[in-house]
């Protein structure tokens, strides 16, 4: 499993540059041999930092417990929480479009 992870990585690599120097420096990188953090990774995690804080209170049953305790006493709040779910779906796809990584590594060729 490990040795087909490791293929599927590097092969990732292969598909996603041009130039073969920068499959070497990026495959470096994904070593250490770059260094571990530096700006560009500083940037992007605090850009990222809402989105894991979302993230990380989602993954508590306290927001389980909160929708179901006041969904189940009014209506109005229902449709509060599906406004929460479709505001959340557009920020997430404004995130997806306003960056310039693609999901899909096809998307360059």
């Amino acid at each position: 499993h490990i040795c087909t992870m490791l293929a599927v990585a590097v092969g990732w690599v292969l598909f996603s540059f041009d130039e073969l120097s920068d499959v070497f420096s990026y495959l470096g990188a994904m070593v250490g041999t770059n260094g571990i953090f530096n700006a560009s990774d500083a940037y992007d995690l605090t850009r990222s930092i809402p989105f894991i804080l979302i993230l990380v209170i989602a993954s508590t049953p306290i927001p389980k417990k909160l929708a179901t305790r006041f969904a189940a006493k009014n209506e109005p709040c229902r449709v509060i929480l599906d406004v929460f779910g479709i505001l959340t779906l557009i920020l997430c796809c404004a995130y997806l479009v306003s960056s310039s990584y693609h999901p899909f590594l096809y998307f360059r060729f």
